[in-house]
């Protein structure tokens, strides 16, 4: 009998153990560095951090980095010619991005991105990553898109902690979120227009729309109220021609 009561809470340990893993926030991650590795290396910073947010080493794993190290792809780096003149700074760049990448990391998230990639693949781009896209799947088209953010690529427009590693979703605020989860609505309602914003439950009403004009750039502008939760609020949202709401 005590056997099989072992046996029995051995199966729902390891149950609660499998499911803990596929989470980011689970009681096992205690005994883990949470996040990605910060920056530690000022080569790597004044070279690749002087046109773009220095990526942290941990975001990608050895092979990705080693493949985007290479004389061919720094020569057309997203359409850009990055390629050293110093063969030693490249040497060391390499060397700290190898020495410190996702699957060489002990940080919790790190891990997670690593284990996600079948062996055989080399992502080039952090945002082409299992883990990355399926943290980023709910998120709609046009709040990616905004010219605030423009693309998955650009961590710092919502995680505020980026530089430090820090990606949990409580540090994340997305600009213009309310205007990103109700653009279809700007874009084809008419004034008087009643809904709900699906994510937060909230009751929205189109008040009033105008045409607003400065140094010749016309934009079109709709006010907003929202109302949930006992808080009301008025906004204005406002997007050039082919533009996005903002």
């Amino acid at each position: 009998m005590t056997k099989k009561y072992i046996s029995i809470g051995l199966f729902f340990v390891l149950i609660f153990a499998a499911i803990q893993s596929k989470s980011d926030y689970n009681l096992l991650n205690i005994f883990n560095k949470r996040g990605v590795q910060v920056i530690e290396n000022t080569t790597y910073q004044e070279e690749c951090g002087a046109c773009h947010f220095d990526y942290q080493p941990g975001l990608l794993p050895e092979r990705s980095w080693k493949k985007l190290m290479t004389n061919d792809e720094l020569l057309n780096h997203f359409g850009e010619d990055v390629s050293f003149d110093d063969s030693s700074t490249a040497n060391k760049i390499i060397k700290y991005l190898t020495l410190n990448a996702a699957d060489k990391s002990s940080y919790n998230r790190s891990k997670k991105i690593s284990r996600s990639l079948p062996s055989h693949q080399s992502p080039l781009r952090i945002t082409n990553t299992p883990y990355i896209k399926r943290k980023h799947h709910g998120i709609s088209k046009e709040l990616i898109t905004q010219q605030s953010v423009g693309s998955l690529s650009n961590c710092t427009a919502c995680h505020n902690n980026a530089h430090k590693g820090d990606y949990d979703d409580d540090s994340v605020t997305i600009p213009n979120i309310k205007a990103g989860l109700i653009s279809i609505e700007l874009n084809t309602q008419k004034d008087g227009y009643v809904g709900i914003v699906k994510s937060t439950n909230e009751s929205f009403k189109i008040i009033s729309t105008k045409i607003s004009s400065n140094l010749s750039v016309k934009k079109l502008c709709r006010v907003v109220s929202f109302k949930g939760n006992d808080e009301f609020s008025v906004r204005t949202y406002c997007k050039i021609k082919g533009g996005f709401w903002h």
